[in-house]
């Protein structure tokens, strides 16, 4: 702990704890609502709903074709009137190609149906949501932005309030005759609020600048490979719903969002680092602090280690209860889809380490190369395996793209940065995770109540055990408690 600047690291997991905090409510309001939707209109309607999703998130980051995770990159080291004008200037061209997109969509809308939903209803639901592509872009935009420049604080509170409302109007909806057109339109509802409120907060503290398009320039050469790259993910990780929609029905398709949604908690872990690491460490790069990088790079793996391994052996061993709990008995029989793609998204995660140092690199190129050969893996795959496994083809179909992937940009990352792969730290978390999950599977805890206490005790053991096999220490539980204390002025 002592390579990197005490005051540093504090101020880096601080960030993290309070983006963790903001991102974590809307994955815990999407198990809220989840019961609500599937309970009350049934798995076809959330198989419906899944789609409409999975369709807006493939469609919304060809309006800013990769320019939000850029900014991330070139931002920290612009000057007050830089950011300005760049920033107003990615405004207007994001809102420009985000409303022609949703134009797009709403024409296109009785295609995708008919191929992909097989269901004359969901029509009507995905034209209105088509209002839902500018409207998640700029959220993207003006939160990323509030990371950039060390407004965690901001970036919290305006999520915490946004996702509360959103929760108590969706559930107040649901139980009073409410169908998915209340869950599309409070939706749209609470996006529109937030961006209104983000964009007059911008306005009041760094003034209207003069949008000049050219300045995106550099954004562009770097992003629109990072985009790319996107949409290949998005291919990795959604097109087998479109693959199940395809081949089987809607209602499987809902089925698999359902346990696809509770495996979501272990992004959900590490999400935050991610989204914080990257500003973080491209200070570092431009100031020649390669060092410190590294050190980021190590410490953040570790973290994440310690959050997602145990993550993926939990929900496994609970995923019966997890699954009873959320959506009903009729579920339980998919649990074993849940360690499947518990471990394909871990991997995911890991790989963001890997693309970081590319961006860092100006390397982009490289991640779009192997990400479009890994999206043609897991299509292919999911085309052979979905007719003939089911759901279980299409989460193996997942697994394979993404170990693939994590192989070749592990190598590729290596050629311009190259951080300590702590192997022996991962082999403790995987034995405590296993020591801490026996006596949990075996006690098979029935009920909310005794599900929340093996939880509460795994967690505590998993802790525990981790401490006496040397794997954490105390001075790097005192950094993780005390890091939420701590505040970042704009612009720090």
């Amino acid at each position: 702990m002592d390579q990197i600047d005490s005051l540093q690291h504090k101020k880096f997991f601080g960030e993290v704890a309070l983006v963790a905090l903001a991102q974590w409510l809307p994955k815990i309001e999407g198990f809220v609502i989840l019961p609500f939707i599937v309970g009350l209109l049934g798995v076809g309607q959330y198989g419906i709903w899944s789609q409409i999703s999975v369709t807006i998130a493939l469609v919304y980051p060809f309006s800013a074709l990769g320019i939000c995770t850029a900014m991330k990159r070139f931002l920290p080291g612009k000057t007050e009137s830089e950011v300005k004008n760049d920033f107003w200037a990615a405004v207007l061209f994001i809102s420009i190609t985000s409303f022609v997109l949703a134009i797009l969509l709403f024409i296109l809308s009785p295609i995708v149906v008919s191929l992909f939903f097989k269901s004359a209803g969901a029509l009507l639901l995905l034209r209105i949501s088509a209002i839902l592509i500018p409207l998640t872009i700029l959220n993207q935009l003006f939160l990323d932005v509030f990371i950039i420049f060390g407004q965690s604080k901001r970036y919290s509170i305006l999520i915490l309030g946004k996702e509360t409302v959103e929760m108590v109007l969706l559930i107040y909806f649901l139980l009073h005759g409410g169908g998915l057109m209340s869950v599309v339109i409070i939706s749209i509802f609470s996006l529109l609020v937030v961006n209104l409120i983000a964009f007059f907060m911008y306005l009041k503290k760094i003034g209207l600048g003069l949008p000049k398009m050219k300045t995106l320039s550099p954004y562009l050469e770097l992003g629109i490979p990072v985009f790319l790259s996107g949409i290949s993910y998005w291919f990795i990780t959604f097109s087998s719903r479109y693959i199940i929609g395809y081949f089987l029905n809607i209602k499987l398709v809902g089925v698999y969002s359902c346990v696809y949604m509770l495996t979501t908690i272990v992004p959900m872990l590490s999400g935050p680092i991610w989204l914080v690491l990257l500003p973080a460490i491209s200070k570092f790069w431009e100031n020649g602090q390669i060092n410190n990088v590294k050190k980021y790079l190590e410490y953040s793996f570790k973290y994440f280690l310690i959050l997602c391994v145990p993550a993926v052996f939990g929900l496994t061993v609970l995923g019966r209860q997890f699954l009873q709990l959320l959506v009903g008995k009729d579920f339980i029989g998919y649990w074993f889809l849940i360690p499947i793609i518990g471990i394909a998204l871990m991997i995911y995660q890991k790989v963001q380490l890997d693309e970081y140092v590319l961006i860092l690199a100006k390397k982009s190129s490289i991640i779009l190369r192997y990400t479009v050969l890994s999206a043609i893996v897991s299509v292919i795959f999911g085309i052979m395996l979905v007719p003939l496994f089911g759901l279980t083809g299409a989460a193996l179909s997942n697994l394979f793209a993404y170990i693939f992937y994590a192989i070749i940009i592990f190598f590729e990352s290596r050629k311009y940065l190259t951080y300590n792969f702590d192997v022996k730290f991962l082999f403790k978390s995987v034995a405590s995770s296993l020591i801490m999950g026996f006596p949990i599977f075996l006690l098979n805890p029935q009920g909310p109540l005794f599900t929340v206490l093996s939880i509460i005790v795994g967690a505590l053991a998993y802790v525990g055990l981790l401490f006496l096999m040397g794997g954490i220490n105390i001075e790097e539980v005192k950094i993780l408690f005390k890091s939420s204390k701590l505040k970042n002025e704009f612009g720090k």
